[in-house]
């Protein structure tokens, strides 16, 4: 049988820095959302926890998309949400990395290799073909794409993306 989510096991200890990554549990709520409300503050767009709060916690419940944590004694200071997606015409499926933050008083820490790590080991455990990594963040797309390059990712082609218009609800049209 195809391994699930939930039956891979991660424990990354970085030596000289009390830091583990890990899934997170129900015990993170609060934690996580606090992440991804600095994440979402850092990039500029919404957070809203009536939203996120029950997407978070049913993903704690199936197991995908799974969110690992770095943990540094106890205290959160990185997540990172990953998805299984199965392949549209053929067999298999790959993993997304779909959200990825590291408090800024941590970064340059071990805290997001561990995550990376975590996700890597995963998605491997696990049989994804690939994992395509992302970054939604408007200034610094290829500073994720530096990092991840350190731990064998490619660059592979690019993404575009065409904001709703909100004046009235249509799409805005382009160049004629």
């Amino acid at each position: 049988p195809r391994p699930t989510a939930r039956t891979a096991r991660i424990s990354f200890i970085s030596h000289g820095w009390p830091v583990i990554a890990r899934f997170a549990i129900e015990a993170d709520i609060e934690a996580v959302l606090a992440l991804c409300a600095m994440g979402a503050a850092e990039r500029g767009v919404p957070f809203v926890d009536a939203v996120a709060r029950p997407k978070l916690l049913a993903a704690l419940a199936r197991g995908n998309p799974a969110i690992f944590v770095a943990d540094a004694e106890g205290e959160l200071v990185g997540a990172l949400k990953a998805s299984l997606v199965e392949h549209d015409l053929f067999d298999g499926f790959y993993a997304v990395q779909d959200l990825f933050f590291v408090r800024p008083d941590v970064r340059g820490s071990r805290a997001a290799a561990l995550l990376i790590q975590a996700l890597i080991y995963w998605s491997e455990a696990l049989g994804a073909d690939k994992i395509i990594g992302q970054s939604d963040h408007p200034d610094k797309p290829e500073r994720l794409a530096a990092f991840l390059k350190r731990f064998g990712f490619e660059k592979a082609g690019s993404c575009v993306e065409r904001p709703r218009s909100t004046s009235n609800g249509t799409f805005r049209q382009g160049r004629q």
